[in-house]
């Protein structure tokens, strides 16, 4: 709503008996108030621009012996003059010639009483903030001489809430084909770190946050070219970690801001996604009322902590994306080996690998063992500490568990291609797409390593991954193996059972 000077003519009220002497009906009677409201030097209001039809506001004061309290009064047509909601009979009338002071709040409630003054609320349905969206006004006066009650200069109505305004825009250069439309549309945009639940006095004309800290979910903004704007209206409170968090294409992108949510202030956070993550720059205080400029620096989550990482799988109601990384551990481009390791081994071996090396612990040990031993989850996939991936890479890397192994030797999900010629420097590698995605990964026959010898290079190689192999297995008596995939010139097994104390390359995965 703009208010510059609006004008409220609340017409006079007749009181419950009336004499020669008494004030009689209309809005000239005299000893009727006449009531002038502007907003501060405010020129706008969250929930609309202009007064709608039906709004509402409620009136308190004492004049003479009288009390008036939340007596409403309603703009039927929007145009910004009031009349009693509840007919002439309900007016307030000036009883004598002393000023009498006066308050008012918008927007009206009928369950303010003398014996409560407090409207609860909540912010978190932001499409509904004209119900909450709290204005105060108070020192206005008036008497029966000088009937004029005006709401303007230093009692003019304040905003009582906190306005917080998020622009969001999308960096196109940096790696994103869609705009912020596509953002809003197909992602999921949160808050977080801000209480939803408070309460209102309408006496006093303080709001004030009551409840604790929630996350809720933006919707709703308005698209204007590659920027969507969200404009919040929240309680006043002292936040101590403001978070907006961006999922989209199953990466979450997070920034965090400090703003001390004031009464009659707005704060501004004008935030770019990029694929290196969000940044906040110009962050300000500006009117509702003037304030202090501040600025923040933007934290990101990366999930790949800077490894490349291929979409092999798309999210979908049952199953989380799936990620494979381009590079083995240890390497550094798509076709290097990188380094061998066994079952539980985080270190990693480039040369003089020892198969018998009594520092291989998960060899012999039945699942119970390590389980109890701390070594492997419920599930039977090594826990985070004995997992290569998530210990050398660190954010959501992992081994492969056998169902991941298992989805992409699928030939239903994946194709396979091999390249390359055995015995050229080169080596073998299976391309490996995904027929969903039309993601590729590159998989180096590198053979694996026992008893400080390399074998199968050109022949068989194996993968190893997280998951042990089943105790029931006959393959498996000795307690010796573990779910990998294998390779051979012609064909591919995702369900290998692999042995723990051989030296073999790891590819790292991710679920998001």
């Amino acid at each position: 709503m703009k208010f510059k000077y609006l004008l409220y003519t609340l017409p006079a009220l007749l009181l419950a008996s009336c004499s020669n002497d008494e004030p009689g009906l209309g809005s000239g009677a005299p000893g009727a108030a006449v009531v002038t409201a502007n907003i501060g030097a405010v020129t706008s209001r969250a929930s609309g621009t202009q007064w709608t039809a039906d709004d509402r506001i409620g009136i308190s004061g004492t004049t003479g012996s009288v009390t008036y309290t939340n007596v409403p009064y309603v703009t039927a047509a929007g145009d910004g003059t009031f009349a009693p909601l509840n007919g002439v009979a309900a007016g307030i009338f000036f009883q004598d010639g002393h000023d009498a002071t006066f308050s008012a709040y918008y927007p009206y409630s009928a369950d303010v009483t003398a014996d409560n003054s407090v409207i609860k609320a909540s912010t978190a349905d932001q499409t509904q903030t004209e119900t909450f969206d709290f204005l105060y006004a108070t020192g206005a006066k008036g008497s029966l001489s000088s009937p004029a009650l005006n709401f303007t200069g230093n009692a003019a109505f304040n905003h009582r809430m906190a306005q917080l305004a998020i622009n969001l825009s999308v960096d196109r250069n940096d790696g994103f084909s869609e705009g912020m439309d596509a953002v809003t549309a197909k992602g999921t945009i949160t808050l977080g770190g801000i209480a939803q639940e408070g309460e209102f006095n309408t006496s006093t004309g303080i709001a004030s946050a009551t409840g604790s800290a929630s996350d809720f979910t933006l919707s709703n903004p308005e698209i204007a070219g590659n920027t969507a704007d969200y404009l919040l209206i929240l309680f006043p409170q002292t936040a101590e970690n403001v978070e907006l968090s961006i999922e989209y294409e199953g990466v979450t992108y997070s920034c965090t801001f400090l703003p001390t949510l004031a009464a009659g202030k707005r704060y501004t956070a004008n935030i770019t996604l990029r694929k290196s993550g969000l940044t906040v720059g110009g962050s300000e205080i500006t009117d509702w009322e003037s304030g202090d400029s501040f600025n923040d620096e933007a934290s990101w989550y990366d999930p790949f902590n800077g490894h490349e990482a291929v979409l092999m799988r798309a999210a979908t109601d049952t199953e989380p994306a799936l990620y494979f990384a381009t590079c083995n551990i240890g390497a550094t481009m798509p076709d290097e080996i990188g380094g061998y390791f066994w079952w539980g081994d985080v270190e990693g071996h480039y040369s003089g690998f020892d198969s018998d090396n009594p520092e291989i612990i998960t060899n012999g040990k039945t699942r119970k063992q390590l389980f109890e031993e701390g070594i492997i989850d419920a599930n039977g996939n090594l826990l985070p500490e004995y997992d290569a991936a998530s210990v050398k890479w660190g954010g959501r890397w992992r081994l492969p568990t056998h169902e991941d192994w298992a989805w992409l030797g699928d030939t239903e999900n994946c194709t396979w291609t091999i390249s390359g010629n055995i015995g050229s420097n080169n080596g073998l590698v299976w391309i490996v797409k995904s027929k969903s995605t039309g993601g590729e990964i590159r998989l180096r026959h590198s053979g694996y390593m026992s008893d400080s010898m390399l074998y199968g290079v050109d022949s068989m190689t194996v993968y190893g991954g997280a998951t042990i192999f089943p105790e029931d297995e006959p393959v498996n008596v000795n307690n010796d193996r573990f779910y990998g995939i294998s390779m051979v010139p012609s064909a591919h097994n995702g369900s290998h059972d692999a042995t723990r104390t051989n030296g073999l390359n790891l590819r790292p995965v991710a679920t998001l």
